[in-house]
């Protein structure tokens, strides 16, 4: 399975979130414009409260173990493979990722349109993975295609006094709506060492337990390291 497959997870999500902050109002959308990278080590951050354990892999585990042990996966995962997110100004979304032979590529992931302020639109190319969506059922393959079809809301807000870290926050209510994404996340983990069988064992449950779930949230860690071009 080509990498493309296994980043239509990350590019997805990376979008499909709502961000929670005291930052200020005052954010201007040529803010968000230029190239983000990932932080290493601390990419993301998860949370997770339900009163009922998940059973992987004929384990029981409560939700603050499975936060623990996403975490740690995603922030070793994520920065090796998903690079860098850049917001062009033509309103195209292009990833900078490490391909099938560890080279360093990009691809245009989809497109963005300013909502108001502080929110857009994100449509992405759900045609670039039709490869991933055959492996799945037909309810989840339907879902990711409404998903792309009507767009997926996006709040942005800065950390900080200035524009150079971004935290962008999955919660409760944005996962339950992206249900069909863990099912694509879970295809594209090939690894077959414990971590990763646990893992894909935790995403193939999460869909069923997310109705069980009084509060989840994951957040996305990024940086302008230096002022990006444009284009």
């Amino acid at each position: 399975m080509k990498m493309e497959k296994n980043l239509f997870y990350y590019c997805l999500v990376i979008f499909s979130i709502c961000l929670h902050s005291n930052c200020s109002e005052k954010i201007a959308e040529e803010d968000l414009v230029g190239i983000w990278e990932t932080y290493p080590e601390s990419a993301t951050e998860m949370v997770w409260e339900s009163s009922a354990p998940i059973v992987v892999n004929n384990f029981s585990l409560t939700t603050p173990q499975i936060a623990e042990i996403s975490t740690q996966y995603a922030n070793v995962l994520l920065p090796e493979k998903v690079r860098s997110v850049f917001f062009r100004k033509d309103k195209k979304v292009e990833v900078s990722y490490l391909d099938d032979n560890g080279y360093l590529t990009s691809g245009i992931f989809g497109t963005y349109k300013l909502n108001k302020r502080q929110m857009f639109i994100f449509t992405p190319d759900v045609d670039k993975f039709s490869g991933s969506l055959d492996l799945l059922n037909s309810i989840t393959h339907e879902g990711i295609n409404v998903m792309a079809k009507t767009g997926i809301p996006v709040k942005y807000q800065f950390i900080g006094n200035d524009t150079k870290e971004i935290q962008f926050v999955l919660n409760t209510t944005t996962l339950k709506e992206s249900k069909y994404l863990f099912p694509l996340l879970a295809i594209s983990i090939l690894g077959k060492d414990a971590n990763d069988a646990t893992v894909k064992g935790i995403l193939e449950s999460t869909p069923a337990h997310l109705e069980k779930t009084s509060m989840i949230e994951i957040r996305f860690n990024y940086y302008k390291p230096y002022s990006s071009g444009s284009k």
